[in-house]
């Protein structure tokens, strides 16, 4: 089996011995309850599943235990629930294609016996290891390989596409200590680091070296997946979530180093949390997902949308009584399934639907609306997929060291809202990524945390620039279009609306009530094929229509 990304029809696609897959997949983190076979009759091919390591916290903020048997808590590998868990899969859907998320966690034995090797610092009282150890990639890079002989070695390796390797706390590449992965080797590595490049030991360089460690065992990692598996096996992970985590201590700012990567193949990241993912706004992507296409890798969306079903897994830990995971209505989730499915496929990447506990998609109207989507994903491999965004939003990731004020953190954040209910679409990227770009868009957008070189160069090159900083951070809707018209930018909604459109479906999700008039090119017509029918020509308080151009 060979799987590759490959650029086709104006976006990237997954593909498999040289055909297009349907780019919708299922993973639940409690494989007990996983309702693989709900997905496998609707005609779902594409999973994935958990694989942990230890038996440690995947995450230090909510200290939620261990999902599922982890392989290496001991000296003895132990690989019943791995296998148990690929052939729950199969057993579903013989045909399946798996890409299971490998968590390179050490065990409590290890860090005990290493706390040189540790963060300084933590949620609790014991640490957990340092990005810069060198001894703890080494021991996670060994294991890492244990299990993908294995792998190889099985009756199920020929399901097997890829592998997405996870590390940190949540599996995202964040520090365990929330401050960076602050410890005695980051120092030493940074003070080696900032010699090389000729750099001054100053607070600012250190978050950059931060971010810089994570990418190069990102990268390493990639290689070494690569390397151990075969380069018919496609490789990702989660990074890079420069429209989200503006933070400069989130480690995520060195997304340029991984896209240069010719070992990574797709990176991935959730649903924005913004609002606390509220209706009629954009559930925007943390990551630049046009850098990605830019630089040919398939960016995968986790649609871990949140239904009435949802409930709290541990219900005594405060972590998971927070906004984020409260029980959706059922009103909501439908128009919120609507909305997530749509950006996926109208901006032309992939997208797994995130069952995290199970059970959350377990009811009728759920289930129909997840066999139309996958309906349409494959109706779309033929169509014309490329962008018509006539904006681009650009950031400099390298200006997040210097964000040590909540201000232009909460600008990233917040930003999105605005952007994202303008009337139309805008593609974006990472500022670096400006000269490639800046001659297919008749406006540009800069967010502005601080005023680098990159920054300013581009604004100087560019009398359509629009800048976004602290000072006007509340931008309106209506000033953003204005510009937007100055520039020539073909408006689609004079109201506040979210837009998604391409070269053959448009998409429109609202929360005001009564008409919306949606002006369309010159020549250019819509046919809703999904949201139109539940309407009866009268459209509620919230809704989101789907439609194919023509």
């Amino acid at each position: 089996m060979k799987a590759t990304i490959e650029f086709q029809n104006g976006t990237l696609r997954l593909m498999v011995d040289g055909k297009a897959v349907p780019p919708d997949a299922y993973i639940t983190y409690f494989t007990r309850n996983a309702r693989y076979d709900d997905f496998a009759k609707l005609g779902y091919k594409l999973y994935s599943l958990p694989v942990m390591f230890s038996s440690k916290t995947f995450n230090e903020i909510s200290q939620a235990p261990c999902f599922g048997k982890p392989i290496f808590d001991s000296d003895t590998p132990d690989w019943d629930t791995l296998d148990a868990d690929f052939h729950k899969i199969l057993d579903a859907c013989p045909d399946a294609l798996i890409f299971p998320r490998m968590n390179v966690s050490l065990n409590e034995a290890w860090e005990l016996a290493n706390p040189d090797e540790l963060c300084d610092t933590g949620a609790t009282p014991i640490h957990r290891p340092c990005f810069s150890s060198d001894k703890w990639a080494q021991e996670s890079m060994r294991l890492y390989g244990l299990a993908i002989d294995h792998i190889a070695a099985s009756d199920y390796a020929d399901h097997v596409i890829g592998y997405q390797f996870a590390a940190g706390n949540t599996e995202e590449w964040f520090s365990h200590d929330q401050k960076g992965s602050v410890g005695k080797r980051s120092r030493e590595k940074f003070a080696e680091w900032s010699l090389e490049k000729g750099l001054k030991d100053t607070e600012e360089n250190y978050h950059a070296f931060l971010s810089d460690i994570v990418a190069t065992r990102i990268c390493d990692l990639a290689a070494f997946t690569k390397q151990r598996a075969g380069r018919d096996l496609l490789v990702g992970t989660f990074y890079g979530y420069t429209f989200e985590c503006a933070d400069r201590t989130s480690c995520h700012h060195s997304l340029d180093r991984v896209l240069e990567c010719q070992d990574i193949d797709f990176l991935c990241s959730p649903v924005s949390y913004a609002n606390d993912r509220r209706l009629g706004r954009d559930h925007s992507c943390m990551l630049p997902c046009d850098s990605l296409k830019l630089h040919g890798k398939l960016y995968f969306s986790e649609n871990d949308t949140r239904t009435h079903l949802t409930y709290p897994p541990f219900p005594d830990l405060p972590y998971f009584q927070q906004p984020v995971f409260a029980p959706k209505k059922f009103e909501d989730t439908v128009e919120m399934l609507k909305l997530h499915y749509a950006r996926s496929m109208v901006h032309g990447y992939a997208h797994w639907w995130f069952d995290m506990w199970g059970g959350w998609y377990v009811d009728d109207t759920y289930m129909s609306e997840m066999k139309d989507f996958l309906k349409i994903s494959k109706q779309a491999i033929s169509k014309p997929l490329g962008s018509v965004s006539e904006i681009a939003v650009f950031v400099d990731e390298k200006a997040y060291k210097f964000n040590n004020t909540p201000e232009p953190v909460e600008m990233i954040y917040q930003i999105r809202d605005t952007l994202g209910k303008m009337g139309t679409p805008y593609d974006c990227y990472l500022a670096s990524d400006y000269g490639a770009v800046k001659n297919n868009y008749k406006a540009i957008i800069v967010l502005d945390t601080y005023r680098t070189e990159l920054v300013e160069s581009i604004v100087n090159d560019n009398e359509r620039c629009f800048v976004i900083d602290v000072n006007n951070k509340n931008v309106t809707t209506e000033e953003l279009r204005e510009f937007c018209r100055a520039c020539g930018v073909h408006i689609y909604s004079d109201k506040d609306a979210v837009i998604y459109a391409n070269e053959s479906y448009l998409f429109v999700h609202t929360c005001t009530e009564g008409s919306l008039d949606i002006k369309m090119p010159a020549g250019k017509k819509l046919h809703a094929i999904m949201g139109a029918d539940s309407h009866g020509g009268e459209f509620p308080e919230k809704y989101g229509i789907l439609f194919e151009i023509i």
